[in-house]
């Protein structure tokens, strides 16, 4: 399941609007706001979308896969988890 390719072909006002937080929130989560701070930058939310992908492979490809419902919060999860 790639739901960034999902979000995009199916949901293009859902993937406009995440893109537009993306965008907003990238130059604040570039630089670490403290020293013992956890990586929370965008590559952070990317890392998890595709761990999120990988451990959803085998469930897409079943006969009961993520409904368009789930699929849509799994791709907003990483990016509103912080």
């Amino acid at each position: 399941m790639d739901l960034r390719y999902w979000l995009e072909q199916k949901e293009p006002d859902l993937h406009r609007a995440v893109m537009n937080i993306r965008a907003a929130v990238e130059p604040l989560l570039e630089r670490p706001l403290h020293r013992d701070y956890t990586d929370h930058s965008i590559k952070h939310s990317e890392r998890i979308i595709e761990k999120l992908d990988d451990l959803t492979e085998g469930l897409m490809k079943s006969d009961v896969p993520l409904s368009p419902k789930d699929r849509r919060e799994g791709a907003k999860m990483p990016r509103e988890h912080d």
